[in-house]
């Protein structure tokens, strides 16, 4: 029998109505008008089938909401063991859920994620869990990693056996000494076995290119790979072409101290006047669905959710949320300021909400080009730049979360998605000052896109 999830809630009492407010009637004006038809409920929902970093933003304005923290690795939004991933809605909502699961730090949206944001996750021990894939597959047996590491082993076992991941990639992660080892990917019998010739692919280097490996059954050359230092290395064996499988080898850095003793994934809710509405303790790492619903004309909607991974990586799947128009916030005057290295801001436009702005040029080229926009307060503004017909390569730039009153300037710089929200002048001064403040962000962005 399977134990349900453990979802622990403290605190804060709240709202369990299994529906937003009730829709009215039609009704009439009081003086024999047309019925005056209350607008629908909207839905908005997303399994992250997407890539992103940093920050970026689900659904259309108003009924949008911004991400913050995490890396989308096209299914999934995984956020970091120790760090908060961070849900900002545009339009508040009465009726959120999404699914919360622990992530293996070997599986391949953990894998994605790491490579997204370099530094943010760390294992605390060596080695792959089984992750219930065959493990024969695609060969037709299991496979290990055999070489003068450990003497050719007769009977090779466990760590140096690769675990199927389920999407086309296989692993095996162990400790090895340094130097330099011969070594083949073989079956416990050895009429399975493939090597990359050193004499066309190299030596296989830890943090190096993938090499392609050859049949080399019944005897043929092995391959060679180099250990720089005593440490934890992972091997990557990817079967999208079984007849030609690659192998990666990556040295797997290991954090200090004692294992973190066991905690949970926190999440809180957080109304329109920042008071906290909601508390979850999710213990599990199996999938287990997050919910709240905030229902009734005098319960204030939820605004902001902070994800705290304290378990482990944690992986959000199937987000849904409503949008009642009743809470659709007001709305601000915003000036977006667009900066270009090539100076050129002729026949610019702002593109927003499915309208065109003209983007005016400062005076005396004093930063660039500049636009007025009607954004909503609390949400984010997410936009495009068009010069003389052709799109910003830079593709959407996201800015906000937009005060009240009015007045704010979002500045942005061809090359980085980022704004700069709040700032009061366009001046040149303002050039360097925001240049700045982007730097790290876009260091952020390059390597996530592996750019130098």
């Amino acid at each position: 029998m399977t134990t349900a999830p453990s979802v622990r809630r403290f605190g804060i009492l709240i709202a369990t109505a299994s529906a937003i407010l009730t829709a009215c009637s039609p009704s009439s004006d009081g003086g024999g008008g047309p019925p005056v038809q209350q607008q629908p409920i909207e839905t908005v929902s997303s399994d992250f089938n997407f890539t992103a970093t940093g920050t970026f933003t689900v659904g259309d304005s108003p009924a949008n909401a911004t991400f913050t923290g995490g890396v989308a690795t096209g299914g999934m939004w995984v956020i970091p063991d120790g760090q908060t991933g961070v849900i900002s809605f545009t339009t508040p909502t009465r009726d959120l859920s999404f699914t919360v699961e622990g992530l293996d730090a070997n599986s391949a949206a953990a894998r994605f994620a790491k490579t997204a944001l370099p530094g943010a996750f760390r294992k605390t021990t060596c080695g792959i869990s089984d992750q219930g894939f065959d493990n024969t597959e695609p060969f037709g047996t299991e496979m290990f990693v055999r070489g003068g590491f450990n003497d050719w082993p007769a009977l090779p076992a466990a760590p140096q056996n690769f675990v199927n991941f389920g999407d086309g990639t296989l692993q095996a992660e162990f400790e090895l000494t340094a130097g330099e080892w011969e070594f083949k990917i073989a079956s416990p019998g050895w009429d399975v076995q493939y090597a990359p010739d050193p004499a066309t692919q190299g030596t296989l280097q830890a943090g190096g290119p993938a090499l392609t490996m050859e049949d080399t059954a019944p005897v043929g050359p092995n391959g060679s790979m180099n250990i720089p230092a005593e440490g934890c290395y992972n091997f990557l064996l990817n079967v999208a072409d079984p007849a030609a499988p690659t192998i990666a080898l990556t040295e797997v850095e290991i954090g200090g101290g004692p294992p973190a003793a066991p905690g949970a994934t926190e999440i809180t809710s957080y109304d329109t006047t920042g008071a906290a509405v909601d508390e979850a303790a999710i213990e599990d790492t199996v999938k287990t669905t997050y919910s709240v619903t905030r229902s009734g004309p005098t319960t204030t909607p939820v605004k902001r959710v902070e994800i705290f991974a304290d378990n482990g990586d944690v992986g959000i799947d199937m987000i849904s949320w409503q949008v009642n128009p009743v809470d659709i916030p007001a709305t601000a005057d915003v000036t977006i300021s667009y900066h270009s290295a090539s100076g050129d801001y002729s026949n610019t436009t702002i593109e927003f909400e499915g309208q065109s702005y003209a983007c005016m040029p400062d005076a005396g080229n004093a930063f660039g080009c500049s636009a007025t926009v009607s954004a909503p307060i609390g949400g984010s503004i997410v936009f495009t730049v068009t010069n003389n017909g052709v799109t910003d390569p830079t593709g959407t730039f996201i800015g906000g979360p937009i005060p009240d009153g009015g007045g704010t300037t979002v500045t942005v710089f061809s090359g980085n998605p980022d704004a700069v929200t709040g700032a009061t002048t366009t001046s040149k001064a303002l050039l360097k000052a925001v240049e700045s403040a982007l730097k790290n962000s876009q260091t952020q962005r390059n390597r996530f896109h592996g750019n130098d």
